[in-house]
């Protein structure tokens, strides 16, 4: 069964994952202290060129052999509701440095995953995107609405900033699940995005798929993810022999 439109429009990368962005006040100068040093001494960064954030994405040797990288994902359409908080992290990023690579079931799209990779000019520019996104998503827990195409959206939603990877320096990640119809019927839907932020460069990752449940703990994505950027950020080739759930 092919997937509805709704399942493309609720997080409108499938992932990409996924958030928005931005920390109001994380550059401060009293962060910096806490962290024993000034903006005047932070050591100089740069963002990642194209070439390194997508090789910091998620490959399909990442997901064993169910999945293959989808060319034909929809990241126009907008998210529905308070989601649409996560277009600007996602679809409509004003990063410098942007790469997106999606995925699919290969036997239908039931299953969608979307791995994208952005990187800043500075560290306060990406806890900045952070911070928004933190921000943007706070009030956001549940959505019940039909947007202009008719497709109608009753999701509910959690947000929180638990870090499942010390290495990484921060971390967002949202949960939605619910249903979704349009003209060919209603049918589940639930998603899941986190976003890993490493210095200047923040990794998202999202699954989406066809259930009445949250697509349940995706921390081994979140893991692959992080070990890549984490890789590539410290000038690194990523290990290609991971395979999330091995």
């Amino acid at each position: 069964m092919r997937s509805p439109r709704f399942q493309r429009a609720a997080v409108s990368s499938a992932a990409a994952l996924v958030l928005a962005a931005a920390l109001a006040g994380c550059g401060s100068d009293s962060d910096s202290k806490d962290k024993g040093e000034s903006k005047d001494s932070a050591p100089k960064v740069t963002a990642l060129t194209k070439a390194e954030a997508t090789t910091a994405l998620m490959t399909v040797d990442n997901l064993g052999g169910q999945f293959e990288e989808n060319p034909n994902a929809d990241h126009t359409t907008k998210s529905p509701g308070c989601l649409s908080a996560l277009d600007p992290f996602t679809d409509d990023t004003e990063a410098p440095t942007d790469a997106v690579r999606d995925f699919a079931t290969s036997s239908n799209e039931s299953v969608a995953i979307t791995s994208q990779v952005q990187s800043y000019d500075s560290v306060e520019d990406a806890e900045e995107v952070v911070e928004t996104f933190r921000t943007a998503m706070k009030d956001c827990t549940a959505i019940d609405e039909t947007d202009a195409g008719g497709v109608s959206y009753q999701l509910t939603v959690d947000t929180d900033d638990k870090v499942t990877d010390d290495d990484v320096d921060e971390q967002i990640n949202v949960i939605g699940y619910g249903s979704g119809a349009d003209a060919s019927g209603e049918v589940p839907f639930g998603f899941q995005l986190a976003a890993v932020r490493v210095g200047n460069s923040i990794s998202i990752v999202t699954l989406a798929a066809q259930t009445e449940e949250p697509p349940g703990d995706f921390t081994e994505l979140i893991q692959v993810v992080a070990d890549r950027l984490e890789a590539v950020a410290e000038g690194e080739k990523p290990d290609e022999s991971v395979v999330a759930g091995e």
